[in-house]
């Protein structure tokens, strides 16, 4: 089956970027109809085997790009089959919404992607470490962030509090209640947690329960 990755171009941009059709022959990509947001244009590239090179060159020319002022925003990762071209259009959203932070992004990017290789799995991996954590809900939403900072800033109550411009006491309070709703505690699952975090940040709630049904 198919490759196929998601480049995200500004739509102001006069023409398709260079890297894009430097990677590929003109015909081998193609403008998606229905694109993320305003503002943004998606194309799905299509590849053969000389895709981890082109692959390369297209995430390459992203990183040069000016941030959120460059006409390249986001690359997904190549993956196979329809299902794969959303999680790739997912994850360049996501690059994209995040352009100014590229360098700690393009690491969530690498990681997210070599989760969603397999979606079936990568929803067993959301499941067993978040449990409710991982409904699209607000208060599933509000746990979440909390956690996530809570683990980003390493477990330092009082640095997460900082981070997120509250008491340590409330900070305290939602470390609680979303720790409470684990399906195993923090300690030895944590990695698990943090990366069924990373999934979800990227692809969006509910996204992986979709895709593993295909």
């Amino acid at each position: 089956m198919r490759r196929h990755l998601v480049v995200l171009e500004r739509a102001d941009t006069p023409a398709v970027h260079p890297a894009i059709l430097g990677a590929v022959p003109i015909d081998a990509h193609s403008r998606l109809h229905l694109g993320p947001g305003p503002g943004l244009v998606a194309y799905a590239v299509g590849f053969d085997v000389r895709g981890a090179i082109a692959e390369r060159v297209l995430r390459q020319a992203m990183g040069t790009s000016p941030a959120s002022r460059g006409p390249l925003l986001g690359v997904g990762p190549a993956l196979i089959g329809p299902a794969g071209a959303q999680v790739s259009l997912a994850i360049a959203a996501w690059l994209a919404d995040h352009a100014d932070h590229r360098a700690d992004a393009l690491r969530t990017a690498a990681l997210v992607s070599a989760l969603a290789q397999d979606a079936a799995r990568a929803r067993e991996l959301v499941r067993d470490a978040l449990g409710p954590l991982a409904d699209d809900t607000e208060t599933a939403a509000h746990d979440r962030r909390a956690l996530s900072g809570y683990l980003e800033a390493g477990r330092s109550l009082q640095r997460a509090a900082q981070r997120e411009h509250v008491h340590r006491n409330t900070m305290v309070y939602r470390i609680r209640r979303a720790a409470a709703r684990l399906p195993a505690p923090l300690d030895g699952t944590e990695t698990d947690v943090l990366c069924a975090l990373r999934l979800i940040d990227v692809l969006g709630p509910g996204t992986l329960e979709r895709l593993a049904a295909t």
